[in-house]
């Protein structure tokens, strides 16, 4: 998640100053059903935040450090998707990102091809970093399982 929130933090600073207000006009081009058509979408992004949970063993007081955690990664990473969003409409409109198979390297790829190939391979690290955790919350899901002696009983 912290090559994800660096490659995200390169881009909002990179793009922000491009920003044209024009590509905020209309405001809401889809009405209120297109505002929770993208809040629905948006919310699997939000659902890895219960990976934090699974390494609650190895961290000292978890009962108060977890839900911190949680609480404090869900505020960052909320204030970032506003940036990357304002950012990313700013520069190329909603009919841009809509067309886009990666809309943030295209967003970048607007303003500098140096920032889309950045964004792009931060992407691809952001990428297999969730992949590692989630090898690593499975492998502590299995651990657990052993140890309680659950684990053949489920297969």
């Amino acid at each position: 998640m912290k090559d994800q929130r660096a490659a995200e933090t390169f881009f909002v600073a990179v793009g922000i100053g491009a920003v044209k207000q024009g590509n905020f006009s209309p405001f809401m081009p889809n009405g209120e059903l297109g505002v929770m058509k993208g809040a629905a979408i948006i919310f699997f992004a939000y659902s890895g935040f219960a990976r934090i949970t699974l390494i609650s063993e190895e961290v000292k007081n978890p009962r108060k450090i977890i839900p911190l955690a949680i609480i404090l990664a869900f505020g960052i990473s909320t204030v970032i998707y506003m940036l990357v969003s304002f950012t990313a409409i700013g520069l190329v409109g909603y009919e841009g990102l809509a067309v886009s198979g990666s809309p943030l390297a295209d967003a970048a790829r607007s303003e500098s091809n140096n920032a889309a190939f950045l964004i792009s391979i931060g992407t691809l690290t952001a990428t297999l970093s969730v992949l590692l955790t989630t090898l690593l919350g499975l492998s502590r899901v299995y651990f657990a399982m052993a140890r309680n002696r659950t684990f053949l009983s489920s297969l």
